[in-house]
């Protein structure tokens, strides 16, 4: 392809220990050509860098362009094949700011193609038989197409993928990613757990089952009776109310005695 299209003749050919560099076939095409095959000593990453670098490169691109979009894992041969796309024809420092394809080309690129990877588009339908159905497919864009003049789109509704050319993009909207964060702000909302209490008024209110309260009734009787007694100085100031946490039996009990007992003696101070 190399001398077909650029007329040049490939030289040298460096590669790592791959099994499918050092594969018969693949020797056997280096030495028809006359290609001259080195391959870099195992464990040595140093003596082929610039493919090391560059394959970082396309990996973290790729990346930024899946968490973006919200693509699954499954996309992402998309991710890099649009990442390759985008920085083939980016300008570089080491090129004197030409692209790889303004270099390779001679022809400066056109970037009016470009679209943002992943967004929401529609796709034109043609020879739709009904004429009350939708003349657009919601799609996503997954990448820019090789052999064809258009776009590679995913169908949301049918889940297919399909080539179209009359495509109308709506680059600010990701149908994946908001869909993503659509689920995970339902997962962390609790309310769906506990109900809210907007104020301590609402812990009196009748949204609290009576089953969960700590004091039966006849319990909050005997708490009303002895902290009235307390006011009118009838019992004495440090006599304790129940804990919703002890025996409430044992606890009245108690309480009951030392009422009975009290009682009596401040009625007769009050009397003299």
């Amino acid at each position: 392809m190399v001398e077909t299209q650029f007329k040049i003749k490939v030289i040298m050919v460096r590669t790592d220990n791959g099994t499918e560099f050092i594969q018969s076939l693949c020797l056997s095409l280096f030495g028809l050509k006359g290609i001259l095959h080195q391959r870099a000593i195992v464990k040595t990453p140093q003596q082929n860098g610039v493919v090391k670098r560059n394959h970082r490169h396309l990996l973290d691109t790729a990346r930024a362009i899946r968490f973006q979009a919200g693509f699954l894992k499954h996309f992402w041969g998309e991710c890099v094949l649009a990442t390759t796309h985008i920085i083939n024809k980016l300008p570089m420092a080491n090129l004197h700011w030409k692209s790889p394809f303004e270099v390779l080309n001679g022809l400066v690129p056109n970037l009016e193609d470009l679209r943002t990877t992943g967004c929401l588009c529609y796709a034109a339908s043609i020879g739709e038989a009904d004429k009350f159905e939708a003349r657009a497919k919601k799609c996503v864009l997954l990448r820019y197409t090789f052999g064809f003049k258009g776009y590679k789109l995913y169908d949301l509704d049918t889940r297919k993928v399909f080539h179209s050319r009359d495509v109308i993009f709506q680059e600010n909207i990701f149908p994946f990613n908001d869909q993503l964060q659509s689920t995970a702000t339902d997962m962390s909302d609790s309310s769906f757990l506990w109900p809210h209490i907007d104020t301590a008024n609402d812990l009196d209110s009748a949204s609290i089952p009576a089953v969960n309260h700590p004091l039966s009734s006849q319990t909050q009787r005997s708490v009303d009776t002895i902290e009235s007694l307390q006011i009118f100085d009838l019992l004495p100031s440090d006599l304790s109310v129940p804990s919703p946490h002890c025996s409430t039996d044992d606890h009245l009990q108690d309480q009951t005695e030392t009422a009975t007992l009290a009682v009596p003696d401040n009625r007769s101070r009050a009397e003299t």
